[in-house]
């Protein structure tokens, strides 16, 4: 079975004992075996592909791995505390490079295909080419990302840019090892070496497969004879003393010959070392002779897709080669360099490196050998080359080294000229057999490879596929050492077009003797080669000159000069917008997708984000392209026509067009040149607006530049070999469809057709004896072609009466298209001066392309024109008239060289030649046969043209191209000159025969040349029709100007009043249009309001930041926790059966001290030495050392690292929103209608836009302009309320500071203090629609959209009540006292709390983004920090993309914070609360400036004891609830279960009951009164105090959501139960996420009225606030600060600070230092305080560098955010009535954020600084200050210090409190921990666990684990059978035992689970 065979595969595929990955390479598979293997049947490749993917994408990761030399691969020291200088180097570690090319070469030949011949059409047609594709695409991401990396913008980490051309060297380095090993590997592949034989059997494909075609990917024979080089031969004192003069040897795999023949190839190789040295000693440059190929013509390879040989279209490795090509042709040279080596700063690595070597054998003579052949000498076998010696094979050692040395250098040289050509051949093959396939010649193939053809040459795939295999085809016509040249190259380009003998001038076979002198018969015409359809031939020679258009057309555009210069992606971008908007009309989004299939995924991925309009650099340079190339069409004005508008090309452009562009299709280029014929007769008459019929416009415009590099692949249109190819074109366009020459009509019909049966029969006699037939065959191949000829003689006779002679009518009607041909022709004049120079400007170039290039000349190509082969010299048909049939107004001559026809063209087939009587109708009829026929007649009348000119005396090829154009003949003297040289005589001298000859053949042809008006009186008739036109003219202008102007005041009458519109109005008029609709704002009421298209998505960006940043050796990285729930067993030794230790119970903290390496496989192990200390109140600490294991041999996680619960186990979560915008406007109900319709689609299984890219069930889609990815509508600003009143609340402010003293604090809190909404308040029920809309996929977007549960824990969960499995509890059923509900209130705040945290990590995600991180590398030490927004000045302040879109964000933000103050006021209606102070904004409030219940403690009275109390209780489980933005599987199920029950608790005033659990299991005869049980942390309290305390009663604090006389109890307020809930609204400022909660405060001062708007200096004091907040945070968090190392001086800070200042903020840092953490008293002070120790010895600038460095991420996102809600405030005062003053604040703040350094610091302080905030000497200092001016900022921090003690000891649930100080007679108990912990080992070593010790073994993890987090991390559980108790089922500790004991209460009420 096929399962059986891929189990044989395992033992080669994969490693075995003593291999090791990094030193042994695995085999490749076959080249067809592979599909069908396990690794793409299970799709395990693609996932491996796209890793590695991501890896070479990460900045600098390529280099390391492309250079190992300069980055060795060494073992990882696993012990802790190594260094990294201290790691070994790995000895015989295999490269990178050449083990990516064995990963290629896996897919390099997979899926053949073979044209199927004979028989029907395929019966059965597999899918299998949809596997090969797909996995070539993964391939080719891979490549790409390989290749464009190190070219792109992360390069200038390891690579700058610089002037001196140094970063050349490192990419060149990297490319050199890359190039080397995939030819390496191509040599193995053409060898079939390295191959694993995989047994499974060969895919039955169409037709009959041929098995040995697969074997023999190379064809490949050796042909070496004498005669090749025989000229040589005669000048060398070289002589050969062998008997064999020529050889032909099979070289497929390897090569067998006798040392005879050895020396033939010897010789022959020596014969062309002196042929070359005596060329270089002729030259001046050395260097050129020895670009050659290797063995030049000696390798045949026959090979024809249409014959039917194998091929396949997966070339991984040619292709990789093509992309690394095109990469480094993109690498920015300066011209220093280039002026420095212009003859070698555009060469390739490795493949252009000039190194011939020569071997020395023992005669003494030297053969030299290819540059390729040292490369590949390590691949070489003996098989290869096997000698058979005529000595025999015994003989000495020096022998036996000389003959091994002799036949690997052959080998060598061999296996060079096979890589060589096949870098030409086999990419030459798939596109040979995509045009064929293209036109319908494989049509019994199926629609299969069709569907290969599509995907392999249409866009974008085909820059995958089609593109890389023409970039090595044109490398290899450019020649140089690793090319064919140009004139192999097309030879062998006719070949796989199968095409020989048909693309050559007519050959003639002598036969018989001429009956007369005079007559013009000698010999009979010889057939090409039959194929299997006449019409075949055809079909291939227009694919064939459409492939030489694009060779010479397309190639890589030259390399800038600059990183900034973008002139070649401009002509890229031009080229691709100007073709597509030819082929039709297209829209922005259109047009924007087909202009980027030319920009690679480096140019994309620099461009396509930012605002509205694509931003970007590549956006921006589209957008001037669009400009340039196109016009906006005109809309119709009817609703009905109504959408996108469309672009159109403009006229001034349609010159540019190329009919054979390649990423266009056929069909596209039929309805282009349509529209390019309309468009040039507009072009004409811009031109020459009073003749335009004078202008004739050439068929193509000269083609783009090119890189120096491929130039040289333009001399193929010079060859002798195209001249007869274009010249057997036009001859079969003028016979109407015939490859010979028409016969003179005679009489002897019968004579005639003799000879055409006789040539049929040589023909098929000829063919025959070169297959290599026997005699029989040969014979019966005679028979058939007698019968054939017969048959033909036949049907001539019959038909005989119908056919009529060749004459000037057979031309007439001829349908043969002749575009491409004229096309080459026009290329041909282009490219004349650029290739006639190209030895001049490339001295370098090989022989070959050396002689071509210096031989053109004015002369030689006028002479190509007029050339005629000598078996055309007397063909009837081309004589001139009247010997011959065609009459010509000029001499007729030299009909049948190239001029000559296409002037036969011009006068009897196009339109302006001859007269109207001798052409037929139908002719007449087809002059308007669309736009291929006037390219085509313009085409041709401009080549005759410019011909005419040259011979004229045009001074220059410019001068006659113009000329031509403009239609002013040469010799009037009327065409202007732009310079003296062209008005003078030419640069050339032209033969006078040749000028004689041209001349008369072009003189007195009609219309060639516009007629002269001769007649200076014009008739007074003409006169008149003249007037009358000028007249209807005029008249014409009057009525449009009419219309005009109507037009205008109708549209004043219907648009709004504005006073002085301005450009910037009309543009950000034009940008809010929707881009569904094409509607604006004003049609909100249908469509709903305007928004922004973003994406929300969930980002761990600060959590990797930070692990990042933290030093390796933090102890933090060494410390673990106990995570299996059945504990840790330690061992004395590393052995797993060892003598057992101590069993740690779960929530252990250990530290690792060693880890160890498994010498058999490098590795690291699960085993580690660990050492656990356990603390004992009344006696010394017991520390226990010995091995543990990191996870079991199941991989259960047994021990888990500490830094990865700094994130995901604390109270904010490791993740966070992060929303990205493309800035394009919607209306709600369009994005809404237009996501209906993907759903509908996609219902109804229809493809739609996004399928495989944007995941609808999530509520994605991609944005129907740019196709970025969107899930979410962000609402305009100001889009919720029709109008915006300004209502705030001055309220309390503690404190005894004078009220002059606090105007910032109390302007601050005003601003916060928001009233909850009115029914007064006008809200837009649209508008609010949005905004709610905005906050649900706020929350859909940070829910993980797959399934986390496994099946038995979703039986378990069903279980549960269905209030505790949502996120956020919703009450439904209950009512509240009052009558009230909470309803949806939870999920509104948990919206609210997740958009503060996405604005304010949006702004942090981009500071963090240009935040350097200091890395050392080869070039020393790098960081930089640069500005997220670059380009941001004054200027764009408020439209730069970026500050747009955080802008965006924030007002949405705001709006959600009234939807949620209103939502709460109906929801919790409480009479007249509604026009109170919000109490969410004035908990925002009291957290900023740290008002707690905690600072009534010190000054408590006996009435304030219960309510502390109260506090106290509901303090300890604030601090232990999560609040976590993203649910995302950090949190177990139980902990979210957990917590939704603790919610559900709370906001139902429930009253605390210490025997919740044994009511909630008794309690099920009354189910209505069974609630939910009390928190475990207030429970835990009230066990452990031994007097009774006040306890929280039924309908405990308040619901009222406003701050009222009601909800403040002497001078305390009441806790507001849904916000205590949620949690984090009570959390105090020091404990919060900080940019969280930046976003919460920015936004909410925002949403005031325009007259209320916060003012600058409210901003500035905002910012210094929050700063100051997050420096204080930094002191007191344990690691909040990192002092650098004794031999880092912090010299950078002597670039701002003074000696004096640092010296003074440093110390007074340490003095803040000590006087915070005395004033907390931290439990988590063991590190504090090991610092408070060390203190001495430290530094100050110490302490100054490292609190600057940790405040700094934080600074630089307040930054950004003031630049963001200044832009919102200025943009509401626009809208504004009265047009706001400028404060000298505003000046200040404008100034401050567009400061050019500020984001440029790497010191936190310094923005402090530049904020105008208080450093740290007068945050010490100021209590001796007692000026009213200054804030307080001593009390403030004071503030802040309490309520984080406070906080701090509550934490963690052990029943800690303070309810002890504030009553003396209340103490807790303590607990027996060591009692405890020894019965908890005792059970957990004998397997069993004890419930009624549950609540013991949970305090003593907890006291362990209060260390780590906020929260007990969830343990891994293992599956369980369903017949278990469901809480021995959960496996859960005691303190979840409550809430199993209110699930199964109420398991009633629970219909899913109620069985």
């Amino acid at each position: 079975t096929m399962a059986d065979r891929n189990d044989s595969l395992l033992p080669a595929l994969t490693y075995q004992a003593g291999e090791h990955p990094l030193s042994i390479q695995l085999p490749a598979a076959p080249d067809d075996g592979f599909l069908d293997s396990r690794s793409t049947r299970h799709k395990r490749l693609p996932h491996l592909l796209r890793d590695l993917e991501y890896i070479t994408e990460t900045p600098g990761t390529a280099f390391r791995l492309l250079l190992p030399q300069r980055y060795p691969v060494k073992n990882s020291s696993i012990a802790s505390g190594s260094s990294s200088s201290s790691f070994p180097l790995l000895e015989n570690c295999l490269t990178f490079p050449s083990m990516y090319a064995r990963l290629l070469r896996t897919a390099q030949g997979m899926d053949p295909q073979k044209r199927k011949i004979s028989g029907g059409h395929v019966e059965y047609e597999q899918n299998r080419w949809l596997e090969a594709f797909g996995l070539s695409l993964n391939f080719a991401g891979t490549r790409d990302a390989l290749s464009e990396s190190l070219t792109n913008s992360s390069t200038a980490l390891l690579a700058p840019f610089s002037e001196n051309g140094s970063h050349l060297q490192s990419i060149r380095e990297a490319m050199g090892n890359l190039f080397a090993a995939l030819l390496r590997e191509l040599k193995l592949w053409l060898y079939r070496e390295g191959m694993l034989e995989t047994g499974l059997p060969y895919p039955q494909t169409q037709g009959n497969f041929d098995h040995s075609q697969v074997e023999a990917l190379q064809r490949s024979t050796l042909h070496v004879s004498s005669s090749q080089i025989g000229d040589v031969l005669q000048e060398s004192s070289l002589s050969t003393s062998n008997t064999v003069n020529s050889i032909a040897l099979s070289c497929a795999t390897g090569v067998k010959m006798t040392e005879a023949q050895l020396d033939v190839i010897e010789n022959s190789l020596r014969l062309e070392g002196s042929h070359r040295q005596i060329r270089m000693n002729r030259y001046d440059n050395n260097e050129s002779s020895k670009n050659r190929p290797a063995m030049g013509d000696w390798l045949r390879i026959p090979h024809s897709p249409l014959g039917g040989d194998t091929l396949s279209f997966h070339l991984p490795l040619h292709r990789s080669i093509a992309k690394c090509i095109r990469s480094i042709c993109y690498i920015a040279v300066p011209e220093s360099i280039r002026r420095s080596d212009p003859n070698g700063w555009w060469k390739l690595p490795v493949l252009d490196d000039v190194c011939d070597a020569t071997d020395q054998h023992g005669n003494g003579s030297a053969v030299t050998t290819h540059s390729l052949a040292a490369l590949i000498r390590p691949t070489l076998r003996s098989s290869n080359c096997r000698v058979v010696w005529s000595a025999g094979p015994d003989c000495t050692s020096s022998e036996a080294q000389r003959r091994r040395s002799r036949a690997k250098n052959v080998s060598a040289t061999i296996a060079s000229a096979k890589i060589i050509h096949s870098l030409a051949d086999h990419p030459l093959r798939c596109l040979a057999a995509a045009q064929q396939i293209e036109r319908h010649l494989w049509a019994r193939n199926g629609s299969s490879t069709a569907g290969m053809a599509l995907n392999y040459s249409s866009s974008p795939l085909c820059r995958s596929f089609r593109d890389l295999d023409i970039t090595l085809v044109q490398l290899s016509a450019a020649g140089l050492g690793i090319g064919l040249g140009a004139r192999r190259m097309f030879s062998l380009l006719t070949s796989r077009f199968d095409l020989d003998g048909y693309l050559c001038d007519p050959e003639r076979r002598p036969q018989g003797v001429p009956s007369s002198p005079t007559s013009t018969y000698s010999g009979v015409w010889v057939n090409p080669p039959r194929l299997q359809d006449p019409e075949h031939a055809v079909a291939l020679s227009d694919s064939f000159f459409t492939t030489l258009c694009i060779l010479v057309t397309e190639l890589p555009s030259p390399p800038p000069s600059t990183p900034a210069d973008d002139s070649s992606l401009r002509s890229g971008l031009r080229r691709e917008l100007l073709h597509a908007l030819a082929a039709e009309p297209r829209s922005h989004s259109e047009a924007m997708e087909a202009a980027t299939s030319a920009s690679s995924r480096r140019d994309e991925s620099a461009g396509i984000s930012g605002g509205g309009s694509g931003g970007g650099a590549l956006g921006d340079l589209f957008t001037v392209v669009l400009r340039q190339v196109g016009s906006q069409k005109n809309q119709s004005s009817t609703r009905a026509a109504s959408g996108p508008s469309a672009y159109e090309l403009k006229a001034e452009c349609c010159d540019e067009y190329d009919p054979s562009f390649y990423h266009l299709r056929r069909q596209d280029h039929q309805h282009a040149m349509d529209t390019i014929g309309r468009l040039r007769k507009a072009k004409a008459s811009i031109l020459n607006k009073d003749k335009p019929d004078r202008v004739c416009l050439p068929m193509v415009c000269a083609p783009p530049k090119a890189h120096p590099r491929f130039l040289p692949c333009r001399l193929v249109l010079h060859l002798p070999a195209m001249d007869a190819a274009l010249r057997r074109c036009l001859l079969f366009a003028i016979t109407g469809g015939k490859w010979l020459p028409p016969e003179e009509p005679t009489a002897a019909k019968e004579e005639n057709s003799q000879n055409d049966l006789f040539s049929d029969a040589d023909s098929n006699q000829t063919t025959s004896g070169i297959a290599g037939t026997d005699s029989v065959g040969t014979s019966f191949s005679d028979r058939r072609a007698f019968r054939r000829a017969a048959a033909k003689m036949n049907r001539r006779s019959t038909n005989s009466s119908s056919s009529e002679p060749f004459s000037a009518a057979v031309i007439a009607a001829s349908s043969v298209s002749c575009l491409e041909v004229l096309q080459l022709l026009t290329l041909q004049v282009h490219t004349l001066e650029e290739c006639a120079s190209l030895h001049l400007m490339q001295p370098t170039i090989d022989d070959d392309a050396k002689a071509l290039s210096s031989s053109l000349s004015i002369n030689r190509y006028l002479g190509r024109l007029i050339h005629i082969p000598e078996s055309l010299t007397d063909a009837w048909a081309l004589q001139p008239h009247p010997k011959g049939p065609l009459p010509s107004k000029g001499s007729g001559k030299n009909r049948g060289s190239i001029l000559g026809l296409l002037v036969a063209l011009y006068e009897h087939r196009s339109k302006h030649g001859g007269n109207d009587a001798s052409q037929p109708s139908d002719a007449k009829a087809d002059e308007g046969h669309g736009g291929a026929r006037a390219l085509t007649e313009n085409g041709l009348k401009w080549l005759l043209r410019f011909v005419h000119a040259l011979v004229d005396g045009a001074p220059s090829v410019k001068a006659a191209t113009r000329s031509a154009t403009l239609g002013i003949p040469i010799r009037t003297g009327g065409l202007s000159s732009n310079s003296a040289a062209e008005s003078t005589t030419p640069v050339w001298a032209i033969v006078e025969e040749i000028r004689e000859t041209v001349t008369g053949m072009l003189q007195d042809i009609p219309d060639l040349w516009p007629k002269e008006d001769t007649n200076k009186d014009t008739s007074a008739a003409d006169k008149e029709n003249v007037k009358n036109k000028q007249a209807r003219k005029a008249a014409q202008q009057r009525v449009m100007e009419m219309m005009r102007k109507k037009q205008v005041a109708f549209a004043e009458t219907i648009a709004p009043t504005e006073t002085e519109p301005s450009n910037k109005m009309e543009i950000d008029n034009e940008g809010d249009l929707c881009i569904i609709c094409r509607c604006d704002d004003t049609d909100g009421e249908n469509n709903g309001p305007l928004g922004y298209l973003g994406h929300v998505q969930r980002s761990r960006y600060a959590q990797m930041r930070a692990c990042n940043e933290i030093s390796p050796n933090n102890t933090l990285y060494q410390t673990y926790r106990v995570a299996g729930h059945r504990g840790c067993q330690l061992r004395k030794s590393v052995a797993m059966d060892s003598e057992p230790m101590v069993c740690l119970p779960t929530g252990s903290i250990v530290t690792v001290n060693s880890c160890t390496v498994s010498d058999r496989y490098d590795l690291l192990s699960r085993r580690v030495f660990v050492r656990h200390c356990e603390k004992r109140p009344e006696s010394d600490d017991v520390i226990t050392e010995g091995w543990a294991s990191v996870q079991s041999s199941e991989g259960y996680v047994i021990l888990s690292p500490l830094s990865t619960l700094c994130f995901s186990n604390t109270r904010w979560g490791s993740t966070r929103p992060v929303i990205l915008q493309c800035g394009h406007a919607a209306h709600l109900k369009c994005v809404e209608t237009h996501t209906l319709s993907l759903h509908q689609r996609s219902m109804g299984e229809q493809p739609y836009d996004g399928r495989f890219a944007a995941n609808i069930e999530d509520r994605e889609f991609l944005c129907p302009l740019c196709k970025q990815l969107s899930n979410i509508l962000i609402p305009r600003d100001g889009c919720s309320r029709v109008t915006l009143k300004e209502k705030n609340a001055s309220e309390k402010i503690s404190g005894a500071e004078t009220s002059e003293s606090l105007n910032e604090l109390e302007s601050l809190e005003k601003l916060l203090c928001k009233l909850i909404p009115s029914e007064d308040d006008n809200f837009s029920k649209t508008g609010q629609q949005a905004l709610k809309q905005f906050g649900d996929h706020l929350t859909t977007g940070m829910t993980v959209p797959w399934d986390r549960v496994l099946a038995a824990k979703k039986r378990k969960q069903a279980r549960w009540n269905k209030s505790i499995q949502q996120w956020d509890y919703e009450d439904t059923d209950n009512t509240l006292e009052n009558g009230a509900k909470i309803k949806n209130l939870m999920s509104l705040l948990r919206q609210q709390h997740i958009a503060w945290s996405a604005l304010g990590h949006s702004a942090a995600s981009k500071e963090a983004a240009t935040r350097s991180v200091l890395e050392e590398t080869p070039f020393g030490v790098l960081a930089e920090t640069s500005d997220p927004w670059t380009k941001f000045t004054a200027d764009v302040i408020d439209t730069h993309p970026r500050a747009m879109e955080l802008r965006r964000t924030m007002a949405a933000t705001s709006g959600l914070f009234d939807i949620l103050l209103k939502e709460m006021g109906n929801i919790l209606d409480c009479g007249d609360s509604k026009k109170g102070v919000s109490v969410i904004g004035s908990c925002l409030s009291d957290i900023l400036f740290g008002n707690s219940w905690m600072q009534f403690v010190a000054s408590r009275q006996g009435s304030d004891v219960d309510k502390l109390s109260h506090w106290s209780q509901l303090t300890a489980l604030i601090a232990a609830m999560p609040c976590h933005v993203v649910r995302d599987g950090m949190l177990s199920m139980r902990h979210e279960a957990r917590a939704c029950a603790a919610a559900m608790w709370t906001v139902k005033g429930s009253p605390v009951s210490i025997h919740d659990n044994e009511v909630t299991k008794q309690g099920t005869d009354e189910e209505s009164s069974v609630g939910p049980p009390t928190p475990y942390a207030i429970r835990q309290i009230m066990s452990r105090a031994n007097n009774t305390i006040p306890t929280l009663k039924e309908g405990w604090g308040t619901l009222d959501p406003a701050c009222s006389n009601d909800t403040i109890v002497e001078g305390v307020n009441l806790p507001f139960r849904p916000a205590i809930a949620s949690a984090f609204l009570y959390v105090p400022l020091l404990a919060w996420d900080l940019n969280t909660f930046a976003g919460a405060i920015f936004s909410t001062i925002l949403g005031n009225g325009v007259d209320a708007l916060p003012t600058s200096s409210d901003l500035l004091f905002t910012a210094r606030l929050l700063l100051v907040g997050r420096l204080i945070q930094c002191i007191v968090t344990p690691f909040g600060f990192e002092i650098g190392p004794e031999d880092d001086d912090e010299d950078y800070l002597l670039d701002f600070w003074l000696d004096n200042e640092i010296k003074s903020e440093g110390e007074a840092l340490s003095q803040l230092f000590r006087s915070c953490t005395e004033t907390i008293k931290s439990n988590s002070s063991s590190v504090i305080e090991s610092t408070l120790e060390a203190e001495g010895t430290i530094d100050p600038s110490k302490y100054h560098g490292a609190i600057g460095r940790a405040i700094l991420p934080f600074g630089r996102s307040l930054v950004l955010l003031l630049r963001a809600c200044s832009s919102a405030i200025r943009q509401r005062q626009k809208k504004g009535a009265d047009e706001a003053k400028v404060t000298s604040d505003d000046k200040k703040l404008e100034k401050l954020i567009v400061h050019d350094e500020l984001m440029t610091y790497e010191d936190g302080l310094l923005i402090l600084r530049e904020l105008g905030g208080p450093l740290p000497s007068l945050l010490v200092s100021q209590a001796s200050k007692t000026s009213s001016l200054v804030v307080p900022w001593k009390s403030i921090i004071q503030n802040w210090l309490t309520s984080l003690r406070g906080f701090e000891k509550h934490h963690g649930s052990r029943g800690n409190s303070i309810i002890s100080e504030l009553d003396s007679s209340i103490t807790f108990k303590s607990v027996n921990f060591q009692k405890s912990k020894q019965d908890d080992t005792g059970a957990k070593q004998a397997g069993a666990e004890s419930k009624n010790e549950g609540n013991e073994d949970q305090m003593m993890e907890e006291l362990e684990g209060d260390q780590v987090q906020d929260l007990v991390m969830d343990a891994p559980e293992e599956d369980m059978e369903e017949t278990e108790n469901l809480l021995d089922d959960m496996d859960m500790e005691h303190s979840e035992e409550e809430m199993v004991g209110f699930a199964e209460s109420t398991i009633a009420r629970n219909s899913a689970g109620a069985e």
